[in-house]
């Protein structure tokens, strides 16, 4: 395992809602200011309200996700298995999924020889809800 860089990170997150918001509130990519992260994490997509995956080209994604200098993904199912319809394979899926996207993450660095795409998930904060989800 490769060491942990020691040079301090600022990760920003964009929020794909963000184009939706009126007016002076809309926020693009481009109203993105370079200068203050060090990190840009993409959050959030994949899933619809009524939790069903939509549709979406995984490589493409990220290949998109590269052209656009994104530093990483971040995902935010916080309950796999546990709340809001959840079903008992949502756990394993989960896991699989996170596995397949660090390698394909891996993969990319390689491929173009620069640092690896961040891959970080928000997790439940409280005690009852991540006893509940065993992740």
């Amino acid at each position: 395992m490769k060491a942990l860089s020691s040079e301090p990170r600022v990760v920003c997150y964009y929020t794909n809602w963000s184009v939706y918001r009126p007016g002076t509130a809309r926020f693009n990519p481009q109203n993105i200011n370079p200068y203050l992260c060090t990190h840009l994490i993409y959050a959030f997509g994949g899933f619809t309200k009524d939790n069903t995956l939509k549709p979406f080209d995984k490589y493409q994604d990220i290949e998109k996700g590269i052209q656009n200098r994104f530093d990483g993904l971040d995902l935010d199912w916080e309950y796999p298995a546990f709340r809001d319809g959840g079903k008992p394979k949502d756990r394993e899926n989960y896991a699989r999924l996170v596995k397949e996207l660090r390698k394909e993450f891996e993969r990319e660095a390689e491929k173009t020889n620069k640092p690896r795409l961040l891959l970080t998930m928000a997790v439940p904060a409280g005690i009852e809800d991540r006893q509940n989800s065993k992740l």
